[in-house]
């Protein structure tokens, strides 16, 4: 596995630097918040609906939600990274880092059970 992060300049689309995850476990913690995060996040519209901007308060709710969470789960995954560099990610950059490291720890999760004795 080797997941990349880009670093933008201020204001520019000029790559400064580049985190690279080559293997991470992620805390159990941080995975629980995660999940809840975004079990909630389903339980507060459907994504049919995105379209539909009339429940603004509510993906609005969501984005500011998000962005503890979010910090904490990459700077599980690079403890190097500051806010500030965060911040100077791309977002569809951002959260395709995020989804491949979801489906990584799964991976790993279904690995270790799959090793497990089966029930009689």
């Amino acid at each position: 596995m080797s997941i990349k992060l880009n670093i933008y300049e201020s204001d520019t689309e000029t790559v400064c630097k580049v985190y690279e995850v080559k293997r991470t476990c992620i805390k159990y913690g941080t995975a629980e918040d995660l999940i809840k995060f975004i079990a909630d996040s389903f339980s507060k519209f459907s994504i049919e609906n995105l379209n539909d901007l009339n429940d603004m308060d509510k993906i609005v709710s969501l984005i500011t939600d998000s962005f503890e969470i979010v910090e904490k789960f990459v700077m599980g995954a690079i403890p190097e990274i500051s806010s500030e560099e965060l911040k100077s990610t791309r977002l569809d950059e951002l959260i395709e880092f995020i989804y491949e490291l979801i489906k990584y720890s799964l991976s790993g999760i279904i690995k270790v059970f799959s090793k497990l004795p089966k029930k009689k």
